[in-house]
């Protein structure tokens, strides 16, 4: 979402393969540029990219909600390309502009990120 794009709701995507290196248009969703405002983005699954949710400065009202974000970037570009700095959430919005809730991740800059439990196997029980 980009340029003003406001009042929308991305629901139920699947995200990945978008990007190894250097940020540009390499990430799963973005929510980018001044106006973005007062989204919703739940029940996504998004992996594999160099960002997994990229938000740029500026933007705010957005609900960032029930999302699996894991493996940004995967494992072969954090190995190939050492130098790309990929997390799973990239907020470089104002802390508190934006609402995040229930997001399942690993890594993240500026936005809560819950560690991922493992789920028992049938032999733990």
């Amino acid at each position: 979402m980009f340029g003003g794009a406001s009042r929308n709701r991305l629901r139920g995507n699947r995200l990945s393969g978008n990007g190894y290196a250097d940020q540009g248009n390499n990430f799963g969703i973005g929510i980018e540029g001044t106006g973005t405002n007062d989204n919703v983005v739940e029940h996504n699954t998004i992996t594999g990219n160099t960002n997994g949710l990229y938000m740029t400065a500026g933007v705010q009202g957005n609900i960032i909600r029930r999302n699996l974000i894991v493996g940004n970037p995967p494992i072969q570009v954090d190995l190939d390309h050492p130098s790309a700095k990929g997390v799973d959430i990239k907020n470089q919005a104002q802390s508190g502009a934006n609402t995040f809730q229930s997001n399942r991740c690993l890594t993240a800059v500026n936005a809560p990120c819950p560690a991922v439990k493992r789920q028992p196997e049938e032999k733990d029980k």
